[in-house]
């Protein structure tokens, strides 16, 4: 929990495998109110407490944190998109596809490639603009870019008011809700 600065909203990478991975990350307002739930539900209170340990509260090593839980994320997300027909994902999903498709969204958003950088901690500017200007040279569909600068912070809410990462139906959500 030590990593986590709520009132600021950033997290703290201390542990990185460079020099340059050691950096300060912008943690968004969405971001921060899933994690201060999160914190709430399981009662974290501790600045040792760790956010996602393992089942015998220990810290999760890269193998662990791709078996158990990014594994599991991306078997879900596959069941939910195939639930609402929507397009396949990728065969392979590690971290690292994910840091991919962060610069790649953050660029087509419009950060710049300092911002970028200083995000993914990468001392060397040629690898990570290798990437970058990949992305920036190709169009964002604009509900993709809504749904990112969401996540990012810079928007509160879709057009019609609703969160633009619920693919809900909203009349059946409605329903439901009652």
């Amino acid at each position: 929990m030590r990593h986590l600065d709520f009132t600021h909203g950033r997290i703290v990478i201390a542990d990185g495998k460079t020099h340059g991975s050691v950096r300060e990350v912008h943690m968004s307002p969405f971001l921060r109110e899933e994690l201060l739930r999160y914190v709430a539900e399981f009662e974290l209170t501790g600045p040792d407490d760790l956010l996602f340990p393992t089942k015998r509260g220990t810290p999760r090593s890269r193998q662990n944190l791709n078996r158990r839980v990014l594994a599991p994320a991306v078997v879900r997300a596959a069941q939910a998109r195939a639930a609402r027909r929507d397009s396949v994902l990728p065969p392979a999903i590690t971290p690292h596809t994910l840091r991919r498709t962060f610069v790649t969204l953050s660029a087509q958003a419009g950060r710049s490639a300092s911002w970028v950088q200083a995000q993914i901690g990468h001392a060397d500017m040629t690898t990570m603009q290798r990437y970058y200007l990949q992305a920036s040279r190709s169009e964002i569909q604009p509900e993709t870019k809504r749904l990112v600068e969401y996540l990012l912070g810079e928007a509160d809410a879709s057009q019609d008011g609703r969160n633009p990462a619920d693919h809900s139906d909203p009349d059946t959500r409605e329903e439901r809700d009652r």
